[in-house]
């Protein structure tokens, strides 16, 4: 029995779709990391994406104003920063953590040196601290 005869029908009896996570559903560990995997909390969905535009938008076709993108950015980060109070030593996203937090601090201060009041207004709608 070769290694392609293994590979191949023994293997499909366990994995029909091809994607393996049938198997480790059946133990209990593997299928809680699966289904926080499936979840993926580090990823905003289209329509959260939607929401936030909608509810920042400037004007009516608005999808990329500052205003609109500091909103996007601010739940990216909420939602790293919920990630990394469970994984302390993932450092890989502590970087993209620090590069989000950078990129809407640079977009807080374009707004807030063009327009005080659209400033102030956005961090009492968003809740940040400043």
């Amino acid at each position: 029995m070769g290694s392609e005869a293994v590979s191949g029908s023994f293997l499909r009896q366990f994995f029909p779709k091809g994607n393996g996570r049938e198997l480790f559903t059946f133990i209990p560990h593997f299928a809680s990391i699966f289904n926080d995997l499936k979840e993926n909390d580090r990823v905003l969905r289209k329509e959260q994406k939607e929401k936030i535009i909608s509810t920042n938008k400037v004007h009516a076709a608005d999808t990329g104003s500052a205003e609109v993108q500091i909103a996007l950015l601010s739940e990216r980060i909420n939602l790293l920063t919920r990630h990394m109070t469970s994984a302390k030593k993932d450092f890989h996203s502590r970087t993209g953590l620090m590069k989000l937090v950078g990129q809407r601090k640079r977009l807080l201060a374009y707004i807030k040196k063009e327009n005080s009041g659209r400033y102030e207004k956005l961090i009492q709608r968003l809740g940040l601290r400043k």
